[in-house]
């Protein structure tokens, strides 16, 4: 059973995404915003919804430097230069919202696919 932290406000996206992950035999851990206690688990991914109430360019380096998990995130209105950005602070992809709970899953499974290669330290 793999373990994906959801990261973002409790949006209706947000809760469907956790709904349909739970009824596919995943565990989800939702938070609302970034906090200290969420660095203690062990996620198989974490997935992101963007949001300006929190800096993900502070954010992102650190929870990359916590966790090599695939990073996705959720975005509304972001342009390219901020996707660009993103990325390169360590986000892994980026899809927009609304999101169907089948794409995000195919998302995560194909970083998941690549994950052992681009990461051999990672267990699979």
């Amino acid at each position: 059973m793999k373990t994906i932290m959801l990261l973002g406000e409790c949006s209706t996206n947000t809760l469907k995404l956790q709904l349909y992950f739970d009824g596919q035999q995943e565990r989800t851990l939702l938070y609302s915003a970034p906090d200290l206690n969420m660095l203690q688990l062990n996620p198989d991914a974490l997935v992101l919804e963007v949001q300006e109430r929190f800096d993900l360019r502070h954010w992102l380096p650190r929870l990359r430097m916590r966790w090599n998990v695939p990073i996705l995130l959720l975005a509304s209105r972001l342009d390219r230069e901020q996707v660009v950005e993103l990325l390169d602070l360590g986000a892994d992809d980026c899809i927009y919202k609304p999101a169907e709970p089948r794409e995000v899953r195919a998302h995560l499974n194909a970083l998941w696919r690549r994950y052992p290669l681009l990461n051999p330290s990672q267990p699979t």
